[in-house]
């Protein structure tokens, strides 16, 4: 499965969303650092729980979120799904506490 992605209007300056996100996310247990050549929000070891991903970076008149928990063996799992069940609706959770907060 792929990342989640949303596009969410916001009429919020740029500063002020990334504050915010950055507070909410911190509060969460994330912590800032580079995935690939992306900056990204994570948590979790990898080792008895899967990892969680976040971006969210404001864009034009919008906030681009995308959330993914990253497999076990290899590649990137959306927030739906079986597979890793528990990391996928707490990482489903925060995602849509983020929304609420930059709408």
């Amino acid at each position: 499965m792929s990342r989640y992605v949303k596009d969410i209007a916001t009429s919020t300056d740029a500063d002020e969303i990334q504050r915010a996100v950055s507070a909410f996310l911190t509060g969460e247990g994330f912590h800032k650092q580079q995935y690939g050549h992306e900056d990204v929000w994570a948590k979790g070891s990898g080792f008895l729980v899967a990892r969680q991903f976040i971006k969210a970076a404001p864009v034009d008149g919008h906030v681009h979120v995308e959330a993914w928990v990253k497999a076990f063996i290899g590649g990137e799992m959306g927030t739906e799904g079986v597979m890793a069940a528990l990391p996928k609706r707490k990482l489903k959770e925060s995602v849509v506490h983020l929304e609420q907060l930059v709408s």
